[in-house]
């Protein structure tokens, strides 16, 4: 996985499964942060959906207008006040509060990952399946290091976790190594069809 990841190169389905679990718990938990939540609020109003709307067509015409000018707050959203220069992230933003409109309780950040189809497998990277357990937890740790406002510190997370696990040693390194295995994942997440 390091190699090819470390690279940007999704490699084979392990890759691809593990860059999709992690983009999806990015999703989730910024679902959660007052900044995204405000930027959808005003994304809702201005569309009108403060109100009943009466015809497919024009729920379609809502969702659908101004899709430059959505990316564009978006994007701002994304690199000025989240601090994250990941370029796919705001269409997948506007992905999700796209579908969050056609059903609240269905979320972009909760489908399968993307189709596998057409994908040489490769060997599964050396514990992959306790790695792929560990992405929720070290994408967590990334948002909260690196994103959350105010942000915290690593030695308070690792302390945290150390609690957790009854560690009896400092858990900092596995916190940092968590934050990198986060940051290289998302780094190779590429941008969804903003039409969607």
């Amino acid at each position: 996985m390091a190699g090819d990841l470390e690279r940007r190169v999704v490699g084979n389905a392990w890759d691809l499964a593990r860059v999709a679990l992690a983009r999806n718990v990015l999703l989730q938990t910024l679902s959660t942060d007052p900044r995204v939540q405000a930027v959808f609020r005003d994304w809702w109003n201005r569309r009108g959906f403060d109100r009943p709307i009466t015809t497919v067509d024009a729920f379609r015409v809502a969702v659908l207008k101004d899709t430059a000018a959505d990316l564009d707050r978006l994007d701002r959203l994304v690199r000025d006040d989240l601090g994250l220069d990941y370029p796919w992230l705001p269409a997948h933003l506007l992905t999700d509060f796209r579908l969050v409109t056609l059903d609240p309780t269905a979320r972009a950040l909760i489908v399968p990952p993307d189709d596998l189809t057409g994908i040489d497998v490769g060997r599964a990277p050396k514990r992959g399946a306790v790695q792929h357990e560990d992405i929720p937890r070290n994408v967590e740790w990334f948002y909260r290091a690196r994103i959350k406002d105010p942000r915290e510190n690593v030695t308070a997370i690792a302390a945290e976790y150390a609690r957790k696990a009854r560690r009896r040693t400092d858990a900092r390194s596995v916190v940092q190594a968590g934050i990198k295995r986060a940051e290289t994942l998302l780094a190779c997440v590429d941008p969804p069809d903003p039409t969607i």
